[in-house]
């Protein structure tokens, strides 16, 4: 499975992403392990995601 998700930080700052594990990967965005984008910002949380069965289906999205 595959999750696209949009995390938000307390600034209201927006990033979407792909994961197969959305868990793991908002660890990683809030411990500056993640993107860029999430290194230079704020803890996210998540405020969206949704699940598809491969990753050309997510990308689509």
């Amino acid at each position: 499975m595959y999750y696209v998700y949009m995390i938000k930080n307390k600034s209201g700052k927006l990033y979407t992403g792909v994961s197969q594990n959305l868990k793991q990967r908002l660890h990683h965005h809030n411990t500056k392990q993640g993107a860029d984008f999430t290194k230079s910002n704020d803890k996210f949380s998540t405020v969206f995601w949704e699940k598809y069965n491969s990753l050309s289906e997510a990308r689509k999205r």
